[in-house]
């Protein structure tokens, strides 16, 4: 399994000692007296591409692929000009620094930081509009799953005169 609780820290963390601005979890944006802040949210997670490699050995059974997983950055501030900048501070992180860390921490590959865009949005019809600033960033790692087998050693084939070992 892929370490999303680490890799999510490790981002949360470093942009927010670059930013000085703190992270809050997605749906609990207007619980907050803080007039700038940021939200994480992972928005895809493991798409995979073709099939995983699969290696026996040790009775261990090592599942290997390839996946993909993309991120969402909000900025929220009440004006739209510190929004703006906040977020393009939040993906200079990614897109230098944190690409970096994530790739010696967690062999976690930044394949793509997005452009800052508006990403307004209103929860029901009759709602103020919730104003945030945003970008994706697509991740690519390789996935290992472990799984413990039993190896037969001996088997008797009814019928047959003989035992065939492995």
């Amino acid at each position: 399994m892929i370490p999303i609780v680490e890799i999510k820290t490790a981002i949360t963390e470093g942009i927010s000692a670059s930013t000085g601005l703190i992270f809050k979890e997605i749906g609990h944006e207007a619980d907050t007296a803080e007039t700038e802040y940021l939200v994480f949210s992972f928005s895809s997670m493991m798409n995979s591409r073709g099939f995983p490699v699969v290696e026996y050995g040790d009775g261990i059974m090592r599942q290997s692929e390839t996946v993909s997983f993309t991120a969402s950055i909000f900025s929220y501030s009440q004006d739209k000009l510190p929004r703006i900048i906040n977020a393009m501070k939040a993906r200079d992180w990614v897109d230098r620094i944190g690409r970096m860390q994530l790739k010696d921490g967690f062999d976690c590959v930044v394949v793509n930081v997005g452009p800052v865009i508006t990403r307004d949005y209103k929860e029901y019809e009759n709602a103020a509009w919730i104003r945030r600033e945003g970008f994706d960033v697509q991740f690519r790692m390789v996935d290992v799953t472990e799984t413990e087998v039993e190896m037969i050693e001996t088997v008797n084939i009814k019928g047959a005169d003989r035992i065939v070992t492995n």
